[in-house]
């Protein structure tokens, strides 16, 4: 039973420690932008660079789904500035 239960903690280290170097990477990211200038504490700078990513992520997805709308109703002309 012992054992069972170090490999649960094990397995919830493991995914909080990727979770962090994730998270790391995102700050890494998005501070060579310059847009977490100015953001001084770690948790709230990687608070910041998590929703910036979530928000360009989201961008990307909508700009698709109008691409691929413009796409089906061969509305080329007008969807034409629509490149993702």
């Amino acid at each position: 039973m012992s054992n069972n239960i170090s490999n649960l903690l094990d397995g919830a280290g493991n995914a909080h420690a990727n979770q962090l170097a994730q998270t790391r990477g995102l700050v890494s990211k998005w501070e060579k932008t310059g847009l977490l200038e100015g953001i001084n504490q770690e948790y709230d700078k990687s608070g910041m660079a998590v929703l910036l990513e979530n928000q360009a992520r989201q961008l990307i997805d909508e700009a698709s789904n109008i691409k691929r709308y413009c796409e089906q109703r061969t509305m080329v002309r007008s969807c034409s500035s629509f490149s993702t």
